[in-house]
């Protein structure tokens, strides 16, 4: 997947903007007595999110900005938050991920007031 590439990205939420770490999601597939680890095409990880904005503001807002085609996204298919690690894994509809070329400028972690 491209986007994981980037390793950061610059989010806009609220009036602020928000580095993030994206890393690909492992899988444990369980097969029989064996189980197996992949990485998904799909999936990303988003962490490093700020603990002052809602679960349901991130969502929102990592949402729209990963399927924006101006931030070069594509359709999210769903959406899960990982309160025990303030994280988001986003799931897309396609295999392929388009935001390889996601050129955003990379600034400080989170400073925000809301």
């Amino acid at each position: 997947m491209n986007i994981i590439k980037k390793k950061c990205i610059e989010v806009p939420i609220e009036k602020c903007r928000i580095l993030v770490n994206v890393n690909p999601v492992e899988l444990f597939v369980l097969d029989s007595v064996s189980v197996d680890v992949s990485r998904s095409s799909k999936k990303i990880l988003i962490s490093n999110l700020p603990p002052s904005l809602s679960e349901e503001v991130l969502l929102d807002k990592l949402e729209l900005f990963f399927s924006k085609s101006k931030n070069n996204g594509e359709e999210v298919e769903s959406r899960e938050y990982l309160s025990d690690m303030r994280s988001v894994i986003l799931t897309f509809a396609k295999e392929e991920d388009p935001m390889l070329d996601l050129k955003l400028p990379i600034s400080s972690p989170y400073i925000c007031q809301v």
